[in-house]
């Protein structure tokens, strides 16, 4: 899967990372185990780094669906 990602506890903080072709279902795979992490709390912050990432294969529907998804609170600070 070309998602990883790394909870630092401390820092309050996931680190993401996305490279290659990342698809709609590899989204929703990556966010399902974020969510089912027991390190991770909506109130953490995000740093995703998508540097390596060359395709990014969603529609606009799925884009908006990834989007809508509640995640993060709403005052996490996201980059």
């Amino acid at each position: 899967m070309p998602f990883s990602y790394l909870i630092d506890t401390k820092r309050r903080l996931v680190i993401s990372t996305a490279w290659g072709c990342v698809t709609f279902e590899e989204v929703k795979a990556y966010q399902n185990g974020l969510l089912s992490d027991p390190d991770f709390t909506p109130e953490f912050d995000q740093f995703l780094d998508a540097t390596c990432l060359t395709t990014l294969d969603l529609s606009i529907v799925e884009a908006k669906t990834i989007a809508r998804r509640p995640l993060f609170s709403r005052t996490s600070w996201r980059a």
